[in-house]
């Protein structure tokens, strides 16, 4: 699958602002999460990117990517789990 290695403020639409908006992609190290919290960075928002513990070295890869854009980034785990019946 191809994924675009690094997204510019120019693949974004011209009057898409998010300059001071944050945003949380989960599943955001991979695949449309990706590309989404990429394109979101590029639009000038703080992105916190969701992944599965398993998924956190690339989690940090995208996060790594949003902070040479100029954009705060963090990754986030979580575990899901079915809830308890009553």
């Amino acid at each position: 699958m191809a994924v675009a290695s690094h997204v510019t403020n120019e693949f974004v639409f011209p009057s898409f602002s998010l300059l001071g908006k944050s945003a949380f992609v989960t599943g955001g190290s991979r695949g449309i999460g990706r590309a989404c919290a990429l394109t979101l960075a590029a639009a000038g928002a703080d992105v916190a990117v969701g992944s599965s513990p398993t998924g956190v070295e690339a989690a940090e890869g995208v996060c790594r990517e949003i902070r040479e854009m100029g954009r705060k980034s963090q990754a986030r785990t979580a575990t899901w789990r079915p809830c308890a019946r009553a």
